[in-house]
């Protein structure tokens, strides 16, 4: 896990012991927030990012222990929240970076992103657009990368050659805030949350025939996460709900209501009946999604080392927030008459 102390550590979960721990550090040594914190597929290699815009890449072993310090691979460029992301087979790393010289220029802040290969860091490929990177993500086959803007538009890239492939203009709705390739091994569709909305491409590809809106929410988007069958997806908002869509007929299936802002939402990954997050079988609920369960990241080689995000105090919905949940189903509270509830538990993160 990452703070804002600039320290990353490795933790066993099952005993809470700290296993391994290094130091983010900017000019003068002085601490920064450390941003974003990776395992690679097979849990060999951990990869963090920070404010001080340094990639770090280590090694542990079996037992989550360091096989050595840390190295830096790179610098990130002035926009380091992005963090880096594996390629599916661990062997590439996509990061955000300093635009290279004589690029076009983007706005203030703009960075490019890169394909890195690892363990070295050296860049495979350089892919520039013109404007500042907010979320990226490889496909499930590691073939392509996607990336969305802070002006809300969209470009896909061939991994192997680093050649655009196509790219979108923004439908209107704010900044990308949050992308999300579907399940199936193809990469078949994908998921994009604005800020104002949501929109889902039934072919990876971004063709404009296959998209469909996910509009209603009354305050901002936070997230879209993908049902485990790929035929679902889940956004979550502000406005206390967070509403689940088909995908085949682009059609509103069910709203889930929360006492607070939605910022997060997922499905358990093995389809099975929706419970409560405490894992209890139930029906919608009637006034909300109750507490929170508390997400992780963990080496998929080891369920016992994870890094813990913190989570803040949940506030209670305003009533104007309350109101406009109620009136953006139309329907009674916790679902749509006639749900289908068949399509794996939901766990949602909310925030004051």
């Amino acid at each position: 896990m990452g703070n804002f102390s600039g320290s990353v550590r490795i933790v066993d979960a099952a005993r809470g012991v700290v296993l391994a721990e290094y130091q983010h550090a900017g000019a003068n040594h002085q601490s920064i927030t450390v941003r974003k914190v990776t395992w690679s597929p097979d849990g060999a290699r951990l990869v963090s990012t920070g404010e001080d815009r340094r990639i770090y890449l280590s090694d542990v072993d079996a037992e989550g222990r360091l096989l050595g310090p840390p190295v830096s691979i790179g610098d990130t460029g002035p926009w380091a929240k992005f963090g880096a992301a594996f390629s599916p087979d661990g062997t590439r790393l996509l990061t955000t970076r300093q635009p290279p010289p004589g690029s076009k220029p983007g706005p203030p802040g703009a960075a490019c992103l890169a394909i890195r290969a690892v363990p070295d860091g050296s860049v495979i490929h350089v892919l520039e657009h013109d404007s500042t990177v907010s979320r990226a993500a490889w496909d499930p086959s590691g073939a392509r990368v996607v990336a969305g803007t802070m002006n809300g538009t969209l470009s896909l890239w061939d991994a192997a050659t680093g050649a655009l492939v196509s790219k979108r203009p923004s439908p209107g709705l704010g900044p990308v805030v949050h992308l999300e390739w579907s399940p199936s091994s193809t990469g078949a569709a994908l998921a994009i949350a604005y800020d104002q909305g949501a929109v889902v491409y039934r072919d990876g590809g971004l063709d404009p025939s296959s998209v469909f809106e996910c509009l209603g929410h009354e305050a901002s988007t936070q997230r879209i996460a993908w049902g485990p069958r790929g035929d679902w997806v889940v956004t979550a908002s502000r406005d206390c709900t967070a509403r689940i869509w088909d995908v085949a007929t682009g059609t509103l299936r069910m709203v889930l209501r929360a006492d607070a802002a939605v910022v997060g939402a997922a499905f358990y990954p093995i389809p099975r009946s929706i419970s409560s997050p405490r894992g209890r079988r139930a029906a919608p609920p009637r006034s909300g999604m109750g507490e929170a369960e508390s997400a992780s990241r963990c080496s998929r080689g080891s369920r016992d080392r994870c890094a813990l995000p913190s989570s803040a105090p949940a506030r209670r919905c305003s009533r104007r927030e309350a109101r406009m949940g109620r009136r953006a189903s139309g329907s009674r509270a916790g679902g749509l008459p006639g749900s289908n509830l068949s399509a794996g538990a939901i766990a949602a993160a909310a925030s004051p």
